[in-house]
């Protein structure tokens, strides 16, 4: 999280756009995802300035998981483009009220009795996104696994 005075005087500091303007700009390219309004004070994630990571807990937890591996054999992604399949996980919902957690390597959404984990590691060229979910939901789970992966490879291939 990056408080939105923080990333104004970055952005003052090291570039030419009006603050306004250049967050919306970075937005726009899926690079930041804000503003998320906290105790009456603006800030944004930038995912690339995360330092922690997802270990591999994500993989059993808990309830019934679904999931999706996307392997981008012999095509070398930049790095930043996995960056950008976070912040549109972000985006997918537009809301992020619900528990979030935000990582180098991926995010974690949590929302009611499930949760969506997207993991992406780019020296393999592979993004992992998985639906943790109660039995009862598997339906509407299913739909939000299918839901978020057409998502994240519309917004990753029209930036």
């Amino acid at each position: 999280m990056l408080d939105e005075a923080i990333l104004f005087h970055l952005l003052q500091t090291e570039t030419n756009f009006a603050p306004h303007f250049a967050i919306k700009l970075l937005t726009s390219f899926c690079i930041l995802y804000g503003p998320i309004t906290e105790q009456n004070c603006n800030t944004y994630i930038v995912p690339y300035f995360s330092l922690s990571y997802i270990d591999n807990r994500w993989e059993t937890d808990g309830y019934l998981q679904l999931r999706i591996k996307v392997i981008f054999n012999n095509l070398p992604l930049p790095k930043y483009v996995f960056q950008l399949m976070t912040v549109a996980l972000l985006n997918f919902d537009k809301n992020v009220a619900y528990p979030a957690e935000v990582f180098h390597n991926g995010t974690l959404l949590g929302h009611g009795n499930s949760a969506t984990h997207l993991v992406h590691d780019h020296n393999s060229g592979s993004v992992t996104i998985q639906v943790s979910t109660l039995v009862e939901t598997i339906n509407s789970s299913w739909q939000r696994l299918i839901e978020v992966t057409n998502f994240i490879i519309n917004q990753t291939t029209s930036v």
